[in-house]
């Protein structure tokens, strides 16, 4: 039995549309430490990697937070209105290691640590941390890449992606994440300075327990409590991307990128002491509304040391859907809540190692 869930918010189609994957202060800066990575894989040894620091931040941050809702709130209880900014913001320090195993086979992994600087409205929004202010690990990933074939005249090259996302950020243990699988198929053609790039994914979760919930192993970490959150975990998922790359010069690079994806989570088998007994539904499969996004950046690779680049992204990602489910969202800016919550920064240093 096959059921769309119809969310009530932008923000509850996100969380339900888009595919557990790395948080996304981390797919951001794994994109470009990647590119750097693969500038210089192979050079003398046939391990490389790179370290990445980064920076980011929401609109939210630098969105006047006060409302007319407030405002009227405000006069209503006698206070004052308050006018901080809600957005969160994050630093990020990945570590990624690659092994060229053949001319055509390249091992990788990489892990990272997110310190919390601010906690926006959305709370716990770095995915690995479900408190204000705290040092995480992300979830560490393994996986490799395989360019297959080039098809000839059309000079099209063609590749496919496996990794396997291990649990060891907060967040994916409270959940019960045993193990997160991803895997893609991209083909691109490269047009004089300009690289096309089309890839479309299939990931697959294993979780402890079907429904999310909040256990008391990490009760401590958590700000709300009980055994079920009744809402049914992402069993599997799709996604598809396009992007195309530009460098006008050497040591500059630009990049656009336009993601879509949807998610399926599934419960089969007698109701059990976490099962919600209102709400969503907890049995059959049960298909997301969908989400989209899009990533604009900007890469610059240092004259003095071609091994350390900057970059700059913006980053939207929304519900496919507007939260009365009658129109399709704007994916390039977040246009849908008051401050942008869904429209994210990021600067980055990056080092070859």
């Amino acid at each position: 039995m096959l059921k769309i869930l119809k969310a009530g918010c932008a923000a509850g189609v996100l969380m339900l549309a888009l595919p557990v994957s790395a948080q996304p202060v981390d797919d951001v800066l794994a994109e470009k430490a990647d590119a750097v990575s693969d500038k210089f894989e192979g050079e003398k040894f046939p391990v490389s990697g790179s370290l990445t620091l980064g920076y980011s931040f929401s609109q939210s941050n630098i969105t006047d937070a006060f409302t007319e809702r407030d405002e009227s709130a405000a006069e209503q209880y006698g206070l004052e209105p308050a006018s901080t900014p809600e957005g969160s913001q994050f630093l990020a320090l990945n570590l990624g290691l690659s092994y060229s195993a053949t001319d055509s086979v390249t091992l990788v992994g990489g892990l990272g640590v997110v310190k919390t600087i601010a906690d926006g409205f959305l709370g716990g929004s770095a995915g690995s941390s479900l408190v204000n202010h705290e040092t995480n690990l992300t979830d560490a990933n393994l996986g490799a890449r395989w360019s297959f074939f080039t098809i000839p005249v059309a000079d099209i090259k063609l590749s496919a992606t496996g990794d396997v996302r291990l649990p060891t950020s907060k967040g994916s243990i409270t959940r019960g994440l045993i193990a997160g699988t991803r895997f893609s198929i991209g083909a691109g053609r490269k047009l004089g300075p300009v690289n096309l790039s089309l890839r479309g994914g299939f990931n697959y979760n294993f979780w402890e327990d079907p429904t999310q919930q909040i256990e008391l192993r990490f009760a401590d970490l958590v700000r709300i409590s009980g055994a079920d959150l009744g809402r049914p975990l992402p069993l599997s998922g799709w996604s598809g991307s396009l992007t195309v790359a530009y460098s006008p010069i050497d040591p500059l690079s630009l990049s656009v990128s336009y993601q879509i994806s949807n998610s399926i989570s599934a419960y089969e088998g007698p109701d059990d002491e976490f099962t919600a007994p209102t709400g969503v539904a907890q049995t059959g499969t049960q298909l997301g509304t969908g989400g989209h996004g899009f990533t604009a950046s900007v890469g610059y690779t240092l004259p003095f040391d071609t091994r350390t680049s900057i970059g700059f992204s913006m980053s939207t990602a929304l519900g496919l859907y507007s939260s009365d489910n009658k129109r399709i969202t704007n994916p390039f800016f977040d246009t849908e809540s008051p401050q942008g919550v869904y429209t994210g920064y990021s600067l980055s240093l990056i080092q070859a190692l």
